[in-house]
């Protein structure tokens, strides 16, 4: 059967896996460290998703780069080697992988995360095995915007048809990314983002469910 897309591009924090309780942690440490109050982890959400150095320097409304690069350093400090296994997969993503991949369909992630620690999560996880290929930001905090991270897969993984490829992610700039490069995109609900920002985008669809995901792809 044909389906109008064979790639499908996924977000990896906020629509494959909830890795807010690590990345929350991590940015705690690297705060505390820094002198910086924040009132309580659940106000730390906000940098789930986004390139972590420009997130670490709007909220603490910096405009130093060094700063942000420092911020980073020390996040990585307890990321590496405790907050990137504090993380789960959301309920129904194996069974979403598996239908998809049992369709035809070719997946990947195309993550703001260093993809290193995308591999290890996605390992750590039971999920690398379903991905056709991994894309992610470099360590030395470059190529983390979404269209840059994109693009990169392509250029990774031999795509050459964007007409045939569709980004997924639950927050705005997964939707902004995916059109700066000339993909459509579907957004997810369940994740990090806030739902009036992604209906202000008028992504394809807005799926609440992982199982919606697939519904809408082989519709």
């Amino acid at each position: 059967m044909l389906h109008r897309f064979e790639n499908i591009i996924f977000d990896l924090d906020g629509t494959i896996t909830d890795t807010s309780e690590g990345i929350t942690k991590s940015v705690a440490y690297s705060l505390e460290r820094h002198g910086v109050h924040f009132d309580g982890v659940e106000s730390l959400k906000c940098f789930i998703g986004p390139p972590l150095r420009e997130q670490f320097m709007a909220f603490c409304r910096s405009s130093d780069v060094a700063f942000g690069n420092d911020c980073v350093k020390v996040y990585r400090e307890y990321y590496a080697t405790k907050g990137i296994y504090e993380c789960v997969s959301y309920d129904g993503i194996e069974k979403l992988l598996k239908n998809l991949k049992n369709s035809g369909f070719r997946v990947f992630i195309a993550t703001s995360k260093p993809e290193k620690f995308a591999n290890i999560v996605l390992n750590h996880t039971g999920l690398l095995k379903y991905f056709d290929c991994v894309a992610g930001a470099n360590m030395d905090n470059t190529r983390t915007d979404k269209a840059e991270v994109i693009s990169y897969l392509f250029e990774k993984a031999g795509i050459y048809d964007k007409s045939k490829s569709v980004m997924i992610g639950d927050c705005p700039h997964d939707v902004t990314g995916a059109r700066k490069v000339g993909l459509d995109a579907i957004a997810v609900s369940y994740g990090f983002g806030v739902l009036s920002e992604l209906q202000d985008l008028k992504p394809l669809c807005i799926c609440a469910r992982p199982d919606e995901i697939f519904e809408f792809l082989t519709e």
